[in-house]
């Protein structure tokens, strides 16, 4: 996991459309449709997930895309069909951009 969003609301544990749309829509508005070079509050998407990787001592990522899961009520992880647009580079907390060998 290289970034957690925040928890959305949903009305039950069998709504499982519900909490899919509901994460996706919230993945899209929170990245800019996974542009990790897409600016938040000061910040490339790229940079926040950078950082929480840090934190967690994850030094470096080279050339990997960003995957969407999300879970429900206590179950397994879902892929959520969503990708990020460009691969992820990581250097000591710092994103940076990315080069292909």
């Amino acid at each position: 996991m290289v970034y957690e969003l925040p928890e959305v609301n949903i009305t039950d544990c069998n709504s499982h459309n519900q909490c899919k749309n509901r994460c996706t829509n919230e993945f899209n508005q929170m990245t800019n449709e996974m542009d990790l070079w897409s600016t938040v509050n000061g910040e490339t998407v790229g940079q926040y997930i950078c950082q929480n990787l840090y934190g967690n001592f994850v030094f470096f990522i080279h050339n990997s895309y960003v995957h969407a899961y999300y879970e429900m009520c206590g179950g397994p992880w879902e892929y959520a069909n969503l990708d990020s647009q460009q691969m992820l580079c990581c250097n000591v907390g710092q994103h940076e951009h990315c080069i292909s060998r």
